[in-house]
C-alpha cells in the first residue's frame, strides 16, 4: 500500500492534504489499466490502499488539532462478488464421481 501511497504523498505536510488530493489519488488508482485495457485495482483494492491514509489522518487531526480534511470522503462502492454456485444437477454429478 505504501508503494502507491509514497509517490503520490512523499515530501507533503500531514495537515496539508486535503479531499481534492485524496480525489486526485484516488482517480489516478482507478484509472490504472492492464496491457488488455482492463483495470489494474478493483474498487475494494482501492479502498483498501487508501484506509492507512485515512486512519493516519483521523488520529493526526484529533492529536494535533486541525480540521480532518476527509469528513466528506465516501469510499467508492463495491462491486458485490458474481457468484453462480452450482445446480443440483452439478452437485449430483460431483457427488457420484466422489
Amino acid at each position: 500500500m505504501l508503494h502507491y501511497l509514497i509517490p503520490f504523498f512523499g515530501n507533503t505536510l500531514i495537515n496539508e492534504i486535503y479531499l481534492n488530493q485524496l480525489d486526485q489519488f484516488r482517480q489516478q488508482l482507478t484509472e490504472m489499466e492492464k496491457e488488455d485495457g482492463s483495470r489494474t485495482l478493483s474498487n475494494a483494492r482501492v479502498n483498501n490502499i487508501l484506509w492507512p491514509l485515512i486512519s493516519i489522518m483521523i488520529v493526526a487531526a484529533e492529536e494535533f488539532k486541525f480540521d480532518y480534511p476527509f469528513s466528506r470522503y465516501r469510499a467508492l462502492r463495491e462491486q458485490k462478488a458474481d457468484s453462480s454456485p452450482m445446480t443440483l444437477q452439478e452437485v449430483k454429478r460431483f457427488l457420484d464421481y466422489v
